[in-house]
């Protein structure tokens, strides 16, 4: 099913579809849902390339152009969540700026209340939904290292809290009574009574609480049902954690009231039973939804089951509805290309394999748990280890080529000539993996990759080094800049300068083209 999903996604124009059009009003939180979900079917499955599908470089692309432009008013609360967890996800170190400058307006956009809703709606109540993908997106940068303002999360829980009805659930836009009730929702409310609105509130409030310090967040080493109790009935967590493993919780909002949240949520769903597949209120943002919620409330319980039988449950009701193109639409409202993404999300665990992918990526943030001598490491078992290498070009490519543990301390340690295998063809085999680097490695593989293949290739490395004077990662940029002006003997490199602007980028690469055309006038180059 992914896969069929995946070549729909990949292969079909989207920009015909609804919410996914070029014109118009905005809908760039189409394109942003399409890059983040063709990225984590390439990172999940572990297909090279990735980050240089076109797909995925137009959505990345596209958020760092707005950030560049400070054409905010271009994205709607939604779309800032999407752009903020497709740059996270996708390369955190090299959109770092942006990322920050994107979370900074979505905490500006809170209400005073604590939720967000459309952009410049401020009358009126808050939107669940639009929430969610705020919360999301917030708890999404804390895991790559950015501060977030803890006031917001602060702001944004009591709001659930505020507006949960007290049957579990949430409406859509839910009354905001001003205390933590519990509230009774107008019945006649749009969503009232909804799985997929109330799978929207209560993942929310799962993360929310989490940041908060109320319920674990942590990844279980393994399922263990010893590690949680039943009282009358209600599931409670063990507070058994380790000195380390302790988390201040916030005082501000009383942990009784955030556990009868959670609870009520809990048994919610737990009346509806099998029922929430008969759902007819956007299944797939239903479904969307619904893993968030079920993967925080795992981890809340300290459960870590690879196939839950929820899960099953939904793979067989998207086995049912997928069409023969691989896509899935629930109307023409929502369309192909929104609801195939959300549907493939789901699939792919997408919660918790961010969190996966999160740690993955963090573990050896600040040194720890890397070698002393890392000059000499390689990789061993994905981790980085102390082993003597002497230049050898195998153990750094493999390090490289790895997607764990690969870190700019591992990078920076790295000798700063690497030298290639004296046998022809392995020497040539070896360019080729540095050239693959270039175009599908992660941000840090390329700067390292772009340096050394300058200095084995010269004037043959010209046409990849112009590939990667396009890259987005900056740093990569610089470092193709310094390896033709290396080749080339122009120590003023046409003039690009460390922070420079789309537009000197592209007249430097156009004044490289020239160059190169000149010393190789039967050279042929890509446009």
């Amino acid at each position: 099913m992914a896969d069929k999903a995946y070549n729909f996604l990949s292969t079909q124009d989207l920009t015909v579809m609804p919410n996914m059009r070029e014109a118009g009003e905005t809908n760039e939180g189409g394109k942003f849902l399409v890059a983040l979900t063709i990225y984590k079917y390439h990172k999940i499955f572990k297909v090279p390339g990735g980050n240089n599908h076109p797909k995925v470089v137009a959505g990345k692309n596209l958020a760092r152009d707005l950030v560049a432009n400070s054409e905010f008013d271009r994205m709607q609360n939604y779309e800032l969540g999407l752009a903020i967890i497709l740059l996270a996800e996708s390369e955190a170190d090299a959109y770092r700026p942006q990322i920050q400058a994107l979370i900074d307006v979505a905490q500006r956009r809170q209400r005073e209340d604590g939720a967000w809703n459309y952009y410049n709606a401020e009358e009126g109540n808050g939107d669940v939904s639009i929430s969610q993908y705020l919360v999301l997106a917030l708890w999404t940068a804390k895991q790559y290292g950015f501060d977030i303002d803890e006031l917001t999360v602060e702001n944004a829980c009591k709001w659930l809290l505020r507006t949960q009805d007290n049957g579990g659930g949430w409406p859509y836009t839910p009354v905001d009574p001003g205390n933590f009730g519990p509230t009774n929702q107008n019945s006649m409310q749009l969503g009232y009574d909804q799985p997929s609105d109330a799978a929207a509130g209560l993942g929310s409030l799962y993360i929310s609480a989490g940041l908060l310090g109320f319920v674990n967040q942590k990844l279980p080493q393994k399922t263990d049902d010893a590690n949680t109790q039943k009282t009358n009935g209600v599931l409670q967590i063990k507070k058994e954690e380790s000195e380390e493993e302790k988390i201040t919780k916030n005082p501000n909002i009383p942990e009784q009231v955030v556990m009868r949240g959670l609870n009520t949520g809990n048994g919610y769903f737990s009346k509806k039973g099998d029922t929430v597949w008969d759902t007819q209120r956007w299944p797939y943002y239903f479904i969307y939804s619904y893993e968030r919620y079920m993967t925080f409330r795992e981890l809340a319980e300290l459960k870590n089951i690879e196939e839950p039988a929820w899960f099953v449950k939904g793979v067989y009701f998207l086995e049912d509805k997928q069409m023969e193109d691989g896509s899935w639409v629930y109307s023409s409202k929502s369309g192909k290309g929104v609801d195939t993404c959300l549907a493939m999300l789901f699939l792919l665990r997408s919660t918790k394999q961010s969190l996966k992918l999160a740690i993955e990526e963090t573990k050896f943030q600040g040194g720890v748990g890397l070698p002393k001598n890392l000059a000499n490491a390689k990789m061993k078992d994905g981790k980085v280890v102390a082993e003597e290498v002497s230049g050898d070009i195998e153990s750094i490519l493999q390090m490289l080529e790895s997607e764990d543990g690969l870190t700019a301390d591992t990078v920076k340690a790295l000798p700063p000539d690497i030298t290639l295998s004296g046998d022809a063809i392995k020497r040539r085999e070896q360019q080729e993996q540095l050239k693959a680097l270039i175009s599908e490695g992660n941000y840090l593989a390329r700067r390292v990759a772009v340096r050394s293949l300058a200095r084995e290739q010269k004037l043959e490395a010209v046409p990849t080094l112009l590939f990667a004077m396009t890259d987005p990662d900056k740093n990569v940029v610089r470092e193709a800049r310094d390896a033709l002006r290396f080749i080339s003997r122009r120590l003023d490199g046409f003039g690009l300068k460390d922070n420079f602007t789309e537009e000197e980028r592209n007249k430097a690469v156009q004044a490289w083209r020239n160059w190169y055309l000149q010393v190789r006038p039967e050279a042929e180059l890509e446009e």
